[in-house]
């Protein structure tokens, strides 16, 4: 909603500086896109612009790149401006962010121990706890009652009431699942038994991207658990039906001899991970383009219209991040490789469109009649 009267009061703000200024519309939907750092919404633009006239403006591009560096800076103070004005303590958010709550409660996990007081989940496995609870959680290890052995625990371990089990899960669910299993208690799991280790690992091979926990059958392989898996700095409940990409950091349990023949098969490989997947950015920039040459008609509208070579990108981009696991594509990109993609493409846009021959960036700002158009 928030994203909805932002987008409406930056229209509703240009077509009222058109009529009070005078600019023509093209320059201000420039000014516009650029006040809000939107290159999509420029190529969009000027896209839509030489479909329904059947010629260029250039004074698009041109109002995008006046407006873009002040965009830039105005957002960064209208936050810090927000951040006084709506009494935003940093420090509050920072601790609720890490221990999962406010908004970060459904993109972070944590462990917690309970010990067992329902009745109505002695004798059950693991496995049929999932449908009865209906929430995401994955029970780690456990400590039996009767004999006081702290085991890793699979789909086909038993619980009773008495034992102590340690269960990885979002905070918005904790409550629920403690309520559902019994009680909350203190426990150090690193105490119980030495022999169980904890590493994160990389996953580093090719052939894992767009796999199942499920079918990787760790458990049942090596004796390992995996307990939770971070991807881009969010940290997700290791669920059966959790696909793993490339890049992502799972957090395995178990023994010195299983963890290591765990990381052996997942890669744990820093050098793989920093090698550029070339093609399947060069893949989406081409599919990009044919969905922006397409052209669609749309009823009241004389021109059928085309996403651009801006638009059509995009859209793929986003489908093939949500899909290209699926298919076995390798979406990962390092951190730094994709701000520089970003980087490299704006400067050369904006650098273009500075020195372009008797229409660049320095005549509007020193003259208003290239402005005007």
């Amino acid at each position: 909603m928030l994203a909805i009267i932002v987008v409406v009061l930056g229209v509703g703000i240009t077509v009222a500086l058109h009529f009070i200024t005078g600019l023509p519309i093209t320059t201000m939907v420039g000014i516009l896109s650029g006040a809000v750092t939107n290159t999509p919404g420029l190529g969009a633009a000027q896209q839509a612009y030489s479909d329904l006239s059947g010629i260029d403006a250039p004074e698009i591009a041109l109002g995008y790149a006046v407006s873009y560096p002040l965009g830039v800076v105005g957002i960064i103070l209208s936050l810090i401006v927000l951040k006084y004005f709506m009494r935003i303590n940093t420090e509050k958010e920072e601790k609720q962010a890490e221990e999962g709550l406010g908004q970060q409660q459904d993109l972070t996990v944590h462990p917690i121990s309970i010990e067992i007081r329902n009745e109505a989940v002695n004798g059950l496995s693991v496995k049929e706890l999932h449908p009865l609870l209906n929430r995401k959680f994955v029970i780690s290890r456990i400590k039996y009652r009767e004999g006081g052995e702290t085991e890793l625990v699979n789909s086909d371990t038993t619980l009773h009431v008495g034992d102590k089990i340690l269960i990885i899960s979002t905070p918005v669910d904790i409550e629920a699942i403690i309520v559902f299993f019994g009680k909350e208690v203190t426990m150090e799991w690193g105490k119980l038994n030495k022999e169980l280790i904890s590493r994160r690992i990389l996953i580093t091979k090719p052939e894992l991207n767009g796999k199942t926990l499920a079918q990787l059958k760790i458990r049942n392989n090596f004796g390992a658990s995996i307990t939770r898996v971070n991807r881009s700095g969010v940290d997700l409940v290791a669920t059966p039906q959790l696909q793993l990409q490339m890049g992502d950091r799972v957090t395995i349990v178990g023994t010195e001899l299983a963890v290591s023949h765990t990381e052996k098969v997942l890669g744990n490989s820093l050098k793989r991970l920093n090698h550029p997947n070339l093609i399947p950015i060069f893949i989406g920039i081409a599919l990009g383009c044919i969905l922006g040459s397409i052209p669609f008609t749309f009823p009241g509208i004389p021109q059928p219209m085309k996403l651009g070579l801006a638009g059509g990108p995009l859209i793929v981009s986003i489908l093939i991040s949500r899909f290209g696991p699926k298919y076995k594509l390798i979406t990962y990109t390092t951190m730094s490789a994709n701000l520089m993609l970003r980087e490299i493409g704006i400067s050369i846009f904006l650098a273009c469109v500075a020195w372009e021959p008797e229409r660049g960036l320095w005549k509007p700002l020193l003259t208003r009649e290239d402005i005007h158009g």
